[in-house]
């Protein structure tokens, strides 16, 4: 008696990387609308908020995924970190904290669609 099969491990990669970026897209998406909503800091003029943004594409560096939360202000920066006397107030990373925690759920339900 003789198996004949079908390779089909391209296809499950291919899906894998799909389903990946599909979740970090949505993931990053909500880490923005965090980081916009829940600061400490006055936004009196919402260019700080409107600031808050992430990379379009998610970047493959070997076989890992990357997807960067940035704000394009160049004085954003004493905001996150703080200067002189302030504290910062760590806005990126605790939205990505909240955010980032559900990635692993998010490509689990996209998988077994």
């Amino acid at each position: 008696m003789s198996w004949r099969s079908t390779w089909n491990g391209d296809d499950l990669v291919r899906l894998k990387d799909r389903a990946t970026e599909e979740a970090m897209g949505e993931v990053l998406d909500e880490a923005v609308r965090v980081a916009r909503t829940s600061h400490s800091w006055e936004d009196r003029t919402g260019e700080a908020s409107a600031s808050i943004q992430r990379e379009p594409t998610i970047r493959r560096v070997g076989e890992r995924r990357a997807g960067w939360l940035f704000s394009s202000l160049a004085r954003f920066i004493y905001l996150e970190i703080g200067s002189r006397g302030r504290s910062g107030d760590n806005t990126l990373r605790r939205a990505g904290d909240v955010a980032f925690t559900k990635l692993g759920e998010r490509i689990k339900s996209r998988l077994a669609r």
